[in-house]
């Protein structure tokens, strides 16, 4: 048993005003879920691919900024390497400038003119130079 539903032309223009607002809160909650304003050329074909056009380009600048920090990495790694090396020349400037300006300071183990190094013992009987058990027979006097 069929049953006709007739609907007055004002009932007919809300079920219609309905629908349209379904469609629109649809297309306002993919709009929501994926970001975009337009979601697909068929919406809006100028807005799509102008969107499409600007999301290339802040991909582009983005890459470019990740390139540029790469490189500001690289530069202040390198800096702080030379820091590194001229810490290290300073330390060395001053070694030399305290060796050359007081010769007693220098190490035990190297001859100086003013006497024979410890290890340089002369046997007092042959006047040569005693064999050292450490190392090497000391040359005296230095050539």
């Amino acid at each position: 048993m069929a049953t006709d539903v007739t609907l007055s032309a004002a009932i007919r223009g809300n079920l219609l005003s309905l629908q349209n607002t379904g469609n629109l809160v649809d297309r306002t909650n993919t709009r929501l879920a994926t970001g975009l304003k337009v979601s697909s050329a068929i919406d809006d074909a100028v807005a799509f691919f102008q969107n499409k056009a600007l999301k290339d380009r802040a991909g582009d600048l983005s890459s470019r900024k990740d390139s540029i920090d790469q490189g500001i990495s690289s530069l202040q790694t390198a800096l702080s390497g030379l820091q590194a090396v001229e810490s290290i020349l300073v330390q060395m400037k001053g070694i030399v400038i305290v060796k050359r300006l007081s010769p007693e300071r220098i190490s035990p183990w190297l001859p100086t003119s003013h006497s024979p190094p410890p290890s340089a013992a002369i046997c007092s009987p042959c006047k040569t130079p005693a064999i050292s058990s450490i190392g090497p027979t000391p040359v005296w006097p230095p050539a």
